[in-house]
């Protein structure tokens, strides 16, 4: 009725009627007031609400769209994401896990550990963060999609009025020390023949030098979107396409510790086998690092080789070339 008048031919609605209707529930009052019932508050509006803050952390912007009745206010967008962290905290708490609920079930999983250093440039700053970062990716595929984690919904999430963020399981917290036993540990040997596959060697030269031409080619003009100049972009869209489904990928909860230390390392190394024994049972931990820290991961699997040993981690150097803003883009190499 709202869009199209009383000449409806049947009952279908289409995203903006739900919209409308939404907006029109949530601005409806008995009285003039400032207000709003949660019972009676629209998802919508509450989306919008969260949308813009994660955005862009400006309150101003919500305060805005609240004044003009689209989103909820700014007290009760901090109120929604404190619960949902509170949330997500009681659940780790339970299950002595921190595993994100978007990775899935029955998927490889990755991992990677890296240090991440935030100097702010303003010089309003008053403070920046040294500390440790560990992130999981889960590599999908037709054959492979996973399966959704199976959460407890028991509890109504948005009933809590708290503004103070539960703490995380001690067994994730807590940094236990940890020193080196030798700083020169034994070796193990390799177990079998090493081979080199040079079959595939001259395809992988012409295309080298397929990208070669392409750079001076397109060197004396000036590049333009989708010209892909660099070794990796170049290659990358040469693929064939495998029609490939995106990987899901989650950040854990960051740590202050700075990750060059064997405490922190070893640390990571438990948090990510526990989190991948639980994704995806009889897997081997893969992780991978840059060089420093990957020096210091092959220190503790050689003095911990029945705890941390190459038959219980995979680790990976790994080349970090390009930093942007605490994302870290990378070519993964196998040392």
């Amino acid at each position: 009725m709202i869009q199209f008048g009383p000449n409806i031919q049947d009952r279908s609605y289409s995203q903006s009627t739900l919209t409308i209707a939404q907006l029109l529930m949530y601005s409806c009052t008995k009285k003039q007031s400032n207000r709003h019932m949660k019972d009676h508050e629209p998802p919508v509006c509450a989306y919008l609400g969260v949308m813009i803050h994660c955005k862009t952390r400006k309150r101003d912007l919500v305060d805005t769209f609240f004044k003009l009745g689209l989103s909820v206010s700014y007290d009760r967008v901090l109120e929604i994401s404190t619960s949902m962290a509170n949330d997500a905290c009681r659940r780790y708490v339970q299950e002595g896990i921190v595993c994100p609920t978007n990775l899935l079930q029955n998927v490889f999983t990755s991992s990677a550990v890296d240090n991440i250093d935030h100097n702010p440039s303003s010089i309003s700053s008053k403070d920046s963060f040294h500390g440790t970062g560990i992130s999981l990716f889960q590599h999908i595929s037709e054959d492979a999609q996973g399966v959704v984690q199976a959460l407890d919904q028991s509890e109504t999430m948005l009933k809590c009025q708290s503004k103070r963020v539960s703490l995380l399981p001690e067994s994730y917290s807590n940094l236990p020390p940890a020193v080196l036993r030798f700083n020169e540990p034994d070796i193990p040997l390799v177990e079998g023949e090493l081979s080199i596959d040079m079959f595939s060697f001259p395809a992988a030269l012409k295309g080298e030098f397929k990208w070669l031409k392409h750079v001076a080619e397109n060197s004396s003009v000036r590049a333009t979107v989708g010209t892909n100049i660099s070794w990796s972009a170049y290659h990358a869209a040469v693929l064939p396409d495998g029609n490939k489904l995106p990987a899901v990928s989650a950040l854990l909860p960051l740590f202050h510790e700075q990750a060059k230390s064997v405490a922190m390392i070893r640390h990571s190394l438990n948090i990510i086998r526990s989190a991948v024994r639980k994704l995806n049972p009889g897997q081997t931990p893969v992780v991978a690092f840059d060089q420093p820290l990957f020096t210091v991961a092959k220190l503790i699997q050689w003095n911990w080789p029945q705890i941390y040993g190459e038959d219980h981690f995979v680790m990976m150097f790994v080349r970090w070339p390009t930093h942007r803003n605490g994302c870290v883009q990378s070519t993964w190499k196998l040392a």
